[in-house]
């Protein structure tokens, strides 16, 4: 869950700094009402009160502070989730509403002696590609169900590690039942 801090208030003079640098790179939050809470927000690049500033020296302190909470977000939530074996002959990648279903795959078609392995990423970014790759080196195949037209996760997978995961998307308004995974996974595996 994200870390947020809970704007104090204000001492003297003082100015909320919406944006303002910390130690952790997360900014104190002021909510509608809160006094002296008041902020600018827009799209441009902003100084720590929020005003858009373009000097060169700002662009990357604030740069910086974006990277640098991106960086510290896969510590905070810890490693993904992996049930399988050391060798399978196929591995599901899933996410989000996807999870329940490949859960379930996974255990009937475990139950039927068939070597299937899931990985269940906390998060999509910053992706976790090394523990994506070394799921995929357990795995003959990889498998990504998604309720999606494109496969975007998938794409995401390829696009950033050496895999080219099988995209199993439907899209046509309903989740996928295990029924119907455990079919498809089936006919991948052969």
């Amino acid at each position: 869950r994200a870390r947020r801090k809970r704007f104090e208030g204000l001492k003297g003079d003082e100015k909320y700094l919406r944006y303002k640098h910390t130690e952790d790179n997360i900014s104190p939050v002021a909510f509608p009402g809160d006094k002296g809470g008041r902020h600018i927000a827009t799209g441009l690049e902003h100084s720590e009160s929020g005003a858009p500033r373009f000097d060169e020296v700002n662009r990357v302190k604030m740069m910086d502070k974006r990277f640098d909470k991106i960086a510290n977000i896969e510590k905070e939530y810890g490693p993904a989730e992996f049930e399988g074996d050391d060798q399978n002959d196929i591995g599901l990648i899933a996410w989000g509403s996807s999870i329940g279903c490949v859960r379930e795959t996974v255990k009937r078609l475990r139950a039927k002696g068939k070597k299937v392995a899931a990985l269940y990423p906390k998060l999509v970014w910053p992706l976790p590609v090394d523990q994506i790759n070394e799921f995929a080196s357990k795995c003959d195949k990889i498998m990504v169900p998604e309720v999606n037209y494109q496969g975007q996760f998938a794409e995401l997978i390829r696009s950033k590690t050496d895999i080219n995961p099988i995209k199993y998307n439907i899209y046509a308004g309903m989740p996928f039942t295990p029924a119907e995974m455990c079919e498809k996974v089936e006919e991948v595996i052969g």
